[in-house]
């Protein structure tokens, strides 16, 4: 049976405003609420729907408490590799014990060949995707070019820069919040059209964003709470 994902966040952020849209990025530096704002996404009808499964890529362990909640099976890549089956019938948050980046390739590399060649209906969370890019493009530019509709990816990261331009490219709604520096901003206003936002997201606090939606027009969000503190 599918486990079921929690109804409350952890943190307090504007809840997002996405259509069912493809493929979304997530960007923003550390501290600034883009946690937040993946976890209430991935407990909306939008991303979900269709009975998709989800799987979190935990490069880091920050998804632990969360995945723990929603009832989440954990597995390594290894454990992966001996039991795909799993991906049929659990969401699944896959660990990576060592967290170094070289890891975490690996095991976005394993989920995305076994998505990819079974098509299986799912969200796959690249958490932090700019730290391990480099050790699975091809199979980021694969579930990027080639995965819907069967398979959606959120791509979570610090530095849109880092993520690759054929990646970027194909994400079809934007989550943004503060990021200061030029390449990053670059990167952003290269995908959205939107020169306006290289003076807006420096200058976005705790919580704020803006959500970016391909062939949309564009409003701001609402500011989050005072009391907020995001992750």
């Amino acid at each position: 049976m599918r486990a079921k994902l929690p109804q409350k966040p952890r943190a307090t952020v504007a809840p997002p405003r996405l259509p069912g849209v493809g493929h979304v990025g997530v960007f923003g530096k550390t501290q600034f609420g883009k946690s937040t704002w993946t976890r209430k996404a991935l407990e909306s009808a939008e991303l979900t729907s269709a009975g998709r499964r989800v799987f979190v890529v935990d490069a880091k362990g920050d998804w632990r408490a969360w995945c723990l909640a929603a009832g989440f099976m954990f597995m390594t890549a290894d454990e992966l590799l001996q039991a795909p089956g799993y991906l049929l019938t659990d969401n699944v948050c896959l660990m990576v014990p060592d967290r170094t980046p070289r890891a975490a390739g690996r095991a976005f590399r394993l989920l995305a060949r076994l998505v990819h060649a079974r098509q299986i209906q799912c969200v796959v969370v690249a958490e932090e995707v700019g730290s391990y890019a480099e050790f699975c493009r091809e199979e980021l530019h694969t579930l990027a070019t080639q995965g819907l509709p069967h398979c959606r990816l959120l791509v979570v990261a610090q530095r849109p820069a880092v993520v690759p331009k054929t990646v970027r490219s194909q994400l079809d709604a934007l989550a943004l919040f503060h990021l200061d520096e030029p390449g990053d901003v670059e990167a952003v206003v290269e995908r959205t059209r939107d020169e306006s936002l290289a003076a807006v997201l420096p200058s976005l606090p705790v919580g704020a964003h803006r959500e970016w939606v391909a062939g949309l027009v564009q409003h701001p969000n609402p500011l989050p709470p005072k009391e907020s503190h995001p992750s």
